[in-house]
């Protein structure tokens, strides 16, 4: 039996599971997640060489500090794109939503491909990759929760975590394209083709992959039941921040764990570069090893949180991360080979998967469905704003400043305390009839 939090889904939620196959359903999901995922992360893995591209080339240092602090901008337009997008599938719907959030992201994508070098335009280059990732920022705002949403609004009641693990699996499909991409460009290419022009390449496909998710998720069937919506923002906002501030608070919290792994899993490329001084398509193989452990991670774990909850499965992976991390990344630093640093970062996926599987069914589950989208998106994107966007700055710079390569994993550690504390004040949202 589903909690009452659970059970508050639109009346067009069975109708919906007989009308369209599933199968149909989560691949235009994956496509179109995969797609964000995609294009966002690889900017991350091409941190090193974009600074080379975009800003002048007297201070290596200042150049990636330069060039993760636009990473880190884009975040800040995330929980925009939540409130704005967000509240744009509570009140017209999932569908309308997922669209246009696939198209401003080949926006953001394409502007990026095509962006003159430093050489050429000065002061404009990089300029204009901060509105590239601004527009990609507001985008993903409103992706993540609404993707999300429609899975679950969608799935049968009894395998709502295992549909929303595919959440997961499409971002672990970014990952693992991205890295895949990066790694053989940069060992076939020689480095003055790889910042004249291969650095270009994924950003291209980005804009080639975008008309398949589009096509999709056009005949996707809306989830939102129109006469139960909030008919106006203020309505909205206002049951969101007044009958369930404390949830949202709640949700915000426990995102900040999975927001802080992410990312620090994309800054393991430079990492591995600038730290350990392996070489770049080593690097770029992290994404690879991780995604390729939580596409087979993420459905399992679904599945386990519909069995015996999604609470237990959150603690399981936490707490697992919290004893390894510190470990893991000992041994990186003793032993600075592509064996170690895979094994570590395969060990955070996995445990990342496990927890941040069970979160994103948890989360909605734990609020209503007039105000999920938003609700779930705006805890997600101010999260990540906060937290995730400045994670590989601070990273950096901490670690230039303190000469500790540790410092990443005790972040880690820091931050999936934190993040567990509400857990306690949380309703379990899976019920077992004995």
């Amino acid at each position: 039996m589903i909690s009452q939090a659970n059970s508050i889904l639109p009346r067009s939620t069975e109708q919906t599971t007989k009308s369209g196959s599933m199968s149909k359903l989560v691949t235009g999901i994956v496509i179109g997640n995969a797609l964000e995922t995609f294009d966002f992360v690889v900017y991350g893995y091409f941190a090193v060489t974009l600074g080379k591209v975009f800003f002048p080339k007297e201070n290596e240092l200042a150049q990636l500090l330069f060039t993760l602090s636009i990473f880190g901008a884009s975040y800040l337009m995330r929980p925009i794109g939540a409130i704005v997008l967000g509240s744009m599938a509570d009140r017209f719907g999932r569908k309308k939503t997922l669209t246009l959030t696939l198209l401003l992201m080949a926006l953001g994508t394409g502007m990026i491909a095509v962006l003159p070098s430093y050489n050429l335009v000065g002061i404009w280059a990089p300029l204009l990759m901060v509105l590239a990732r601004l527009i990609q920022g507001f985008s993903a705002g409103g992706e993540i929760g609404t993707a999300t949403t429609y899975l679950i609004e969608s799935a049968p009641s009894a395998r709502k975590g295992f549909y929303s693990s595919f959440q997961i699996v499409s971002q672990s499909l970014g990952f693992a394209f991205g890295s895949v991409l990066g790694s053989t460009l940069s060992l076939y290419l020689s480095e003055s083709a790889f910042e004249s022009w291969g650095w270009r390449v994924p950003f291209l496909i980005g804009v080639l992959i975008f008309p398949v998710g589009m096509y999709i998720r056009k005949n996707f069937t809306e989830t939102l039941n129109i006469e139960e919506r909030h008919t106006s923002s203020k309505a909205l906002f206002g049951d969101l921040l007044g009958n369930n501030f404390w949830n949202l608070a709640r949700c915000l919290m426990l995102c900040i764990s999975g927001t802080v792994t992410v990312t620090m899993s994309i800054y393991m490329t430079t990492y591995a570069i600038r730290t350990l001084h392996l070489p770049m398509y080593v690097a770029m193989l992290t994404g690879l090893v991780g995604g390729a452990v939580s596409i087979i991670a993420a459905p399992l774990a679904g599945t386990l949180s519909d069995k015996i909850g999604r609470k237990p499965v959150i603690l399981i992976g936490r707490v697992a991360l919290v004893l390894c991390v510190l470990p893991g990344f000992w041994s990186i630093v003793t032993w600075p080979s592509y064996v170690t640093l895979f094994i570590v970062v395969a060990a955070i996926f996995l445990l990342n998967a496990i927890s941040g599987t069970a979160e994103l069914v948890f989360i909605p589950e734990s609020l209503p469905a007039k105000v999920r989208g938003t609700g779930f998106s705006l805890a997600y994107s101010l999260t990540v704003a906060i937290f995730g966007g400045g994670a590989p700055l601070f990273t950096v710079w901490l670690v230039n400043a303190t000469g500790n390569p540790l410092v990443p994993a005790w972040i880690l550690i820091v931050t999936t305390l934190v993040s567990l504390s509400p857990l306690y004040f949380m309703r379990e949202t899976v019920r077992h009839e004995n």
